[in-house]
């Protein structure tokens, strides 16, 4: 979770700027009102889902034998590859 905030914010690059002696005024977007596809449904994914239900985002998953009933406790639409 904090990686896809660090993508999302370009923290790495922001980081990386700032310690060559550059000041970049950037915005960067939140996770908020995206969606985030996890590929497989399994323990880390299913942890993964549950950490980010406080980010309102939308989250979709693939699985091949999908714990349903995890899906619906995380709020997670099961979709096709």
């Amino acid at each position: 979770v904090g990686l896809m905030i660090a993508v999302r914010r370009s923290i790495p690059q922001l980081d990386q700027s700032t310690k060559n002696g550059g000041w970049d005024r950037f915005v960067g977007s939140e996770l908020a009102g995206g969606t985030v596809g996890l590929l497989g449904f399994g323990n880390i994914a299913q942890l993964t889902a549950k950490k980010l239900q406080g980010f309102d985002v939308e989250l979709i998953a693939y699985d091949k034998y999908p714990d349903t009933a995890k899906a619906a406790e995380y709020g997670v639409k099961l979709t096709t590859f």
